[in-house]
């Protein structure tokens, strides 16, 4: 009685242990470890289920079931070895993929740190053109002011130190501006790129931008990303490309949101960029930006051929 109950536990364990290694084949999109494997168990519940039945039977038909049961051992031994060598190649393949995704987080973080000096030179840059010799001139004026005891010049110094203040002013608010967009943050994307547009077209370079997002709010992470492919995107042309037009599309469509954009510029060739990291580190931060959210960023390009660019990011 204890044998035949040990027997039953021994065939549900071993169904129970086929029907999850069956319900790992889709999963693991059909791989021959766990087909081998669903197999050897299922062969073995079907053994356990014989050695009920081999004592019941005729002599002769027991004999041919002890062989049969014999070859259906060593098929299950085979299947078990060749499905466990099988789960070994899977284990390597995951470790491969473990190795890839450090690495790429790693890609990722060394581009951060690139962009983030990159956005510290720039700035101090602009603090030190800009800003630096405006301070220096009201400086200058007001010294000449105190020292001064004309009248008649008094006044033009105060007029000509109250515009330099306005003009430094001026720069401070833009450079603020750059460094943190506020019509991003309080109007929308779609004004905070028509208004960025709007400063950059000129007679030199035509900007046209399209869009139907209306005045839509998105993931605040997700409108700073696009925004700064933007910006990056344009200052490029406008350094670089030596081009006339410039397109840019911004469609939303089922949870995706497309961005388009073209120039007529002098273009170059993509192998050369992605083998030099430093001529195209700007086009890799946006790469790694839009990736950091789960979309995908693609270039098509040839010497003066134009540029043509394409992100698309998911959203909820």
């Amino acid at each position: 009685m204890l044998t035949q109950v040990a027997l039953l536990l021994a065939v549900s364990l071993q169904l129970v242990s086929a029907v999850i290694v069956i319900s790992l084949i889709r999963a693991t999109k059909y791989n021959s470890s766990w087909i081998l494997l669903s197999i050897a168990f299922l062969l073995m519940a079907f053994r356990r289920i014989a050695d009920f039945i081999i004592p019941n039977l005729e002599i002769e038909l027991r004999e041919k079931f002890i062989a049969i049961n014999s070859w259906t051992s060593f098929l299950i031994s085979l299947l078990l070895v060749v499905g466990v060598f099988y789960v070994r190649k899977v284990l390597h393949h995951l470790f491969r993929l473990e190795e890839l995704r450090r690495s790429s987080e790693k890609q990722l973080l060394n581009a951060v740190i690139k962009t983030e000096e990159n956005e510290r030179k720039r700035f101090s840059k602009e603090l030190h053109d800009g800003l630096g010799p405006l301070l220096s001139a009201v400086k200058m004026s007001i010294s000449t002011l105190i020292y001064n005891e004309k009248e008649g010049q008094k006044k033009s110094i105060q007029s000509n130190a109250l515009a330099l203040v306005n003009e430094s002013i001026s720069s401070l608010r833009e450079l603020s501006n750059n460094m943190s967009p506020h019509v991003l943050e309080n109007f929308g994307l779609k004004a905070a790129i028509e208004a960025f547009c709007s400063k950059l077209n000129n007679k030199t370079l035509s900007i046209k931008f399209k869009t139907n997002i209306g005045n839509k709010k998105y993931n605040t992470h997700i409108e700073i990303v696009i925004y700064r492919s933007i910006c990056e995107l344009v200052n490029n042309t406008f350094k670089h490309a030596r081009a006339k037009n410039v397109s840019i599309q911004l469609i939303e469509k089922e949870n995706l949101l497309n961005l388009q954009f073209r120039d007529d510029g002098c273009g170059f060739n993509v192998n050369e960029i992605n083998k030099s990291s430093s001529s195209g580190m700007g086009l890799y931060n946006i790469n790694s930006r839009v990736k950091s959210l789960s979309g995908n960023f693609t270039i098509e390009s040839s010497p003066n051929g134009g540029t043509a660019i394409s992100l698309q990011i998911p959203f909820q």
